[in-house]
C-alpha cells in the first residue's frame, strides 16, 4: 500500500511537471507572436495557477505512527469509523474521488529579440 507522503509527493511532482509543460508551451506562443506581423505587438497569453486546492478522500487500512502520549486507542474501532466516513463521502467503496480546484490568473510574457555590443543576438523573455 502506498503511504500518504509518497502520493502527495507524486501529486507535488505532477503539478510541478504541469507548470513546466505550460511555461515551454508559454514560450513557443511568445516565439510565434514575436515573429508575426501583428502579434508581435501584444504580449503572449500566460496563465499562473494561485491556488490549487484537492478534496482527496483516502481508505485506510493501516495507520502507522509514532507517540509520545501514553494511551491506547482503539484502533480497530478508528478504522471502521474512518471508513464508514469515507463511504458516506464517496457512496461508492472502490473509487477515490478527487475534486480539484484550480484559480487561475492571467499574466503575459513578450519575447524581445536585441543585438548586443559584440554582435551576439540575445531573447529576452519579459513576464507582465
Amino acid at each position: 500500500m502506498i503511504k500518504l507522503s509518497d502520493y502527495l509527493n507524486y501529486i507535488n511532482n505532477e503539478i510541478i511537471q504541469t507548470r513546466k509543460k505550460a511555461d515551454e508551451n508559454a514560450i513557443l506562443i511568445a516565439k510565434e507572436y514575436a515573429n508575426h506581423e501583428y502579434l508581435k505587438y501584444f504580449k503572449a497569453p500566460r496563465y499562473v495557477s494561485i491556488n490549487i486546492q484537492m478534496d482527496i478522500p483516502l481508505k485506510f487500512k493501516n495507520i502507522d505512527t509514532l507517540s509520545t502520549e501514553d494511551f491506547k486507542p482503539d484502533d480497530t474501532k478508528f478504522l471502521l469509523d474512518l471508513s464508514e466516513k469515507m463511504k458516506a463521502v464517496n457512496k461508492e467503496e472502490d473509487k477515490l474521488f478527487i475534486n480539484l480546484h484550480l484559480e487561475m490568473e492571467e499574466e503575459g510574457l513578450r519575447l524581445i529579440t536585441f543585438t548586443d555590443k559584440g554582435g551576439q543576438q540575445i531573447e529576452e523573455i519579459i513576464f507582465e
